[in-house]
């Protein structure tokens, strides 16, 4: 048995948590399976040798952002993982943006990275 996932793996273990895979990057928005729809949670994954079998493939996480659609037209989103590390210390205030599955995900994910 191999030690790492496969980066196809990891994808795979957030695809079946309701997470859209698409051209490499992964969306959630709680609502529609396999859409983009807005407002949405986009996630950058470094599956390649970073989790160890049977491991929290939270650990792959590289970017973990929320997206309201109107970049450019006064709106836009807020980026809470950049390169693996915690930009966002206040983003319990972003879960009222969201459905009670995107911000039930956002918590998972933010859970790891803030306590371990």
């Amino acid at each position: 048995m191999p030690d790492f996932m496969l980066g196809t793996e990891v994808t795979d273990a957030f695809r079946r948590r309701g997470w859209y895979s698409a051209s490499g990057e992964l969306f959630f928005d709680g609502r529609y399976e396999r859409q983009t729809t807005h407002p949405h949670l986009h996630m950058r994954v470094n599956g390649q040798g970073t989790v160890r079998q049977g491991r929290d493939v939270r650990i792959a996480v590289t970017m973990l952002a929320w997206s309201d659609g109107r970049q450019g037209r006064g709106g836009g989103g807020t980026t809470f993982i950049r390169e693996g590390e915690v930009t966002r210390r206040d983003w319990k205030l972003f879960m009222a943006r969201c459905n009670g599955s995107m911000a039930d995900e956002l918590a998972w994910v933010m859970d790891y990275f803030v306590n371990g």
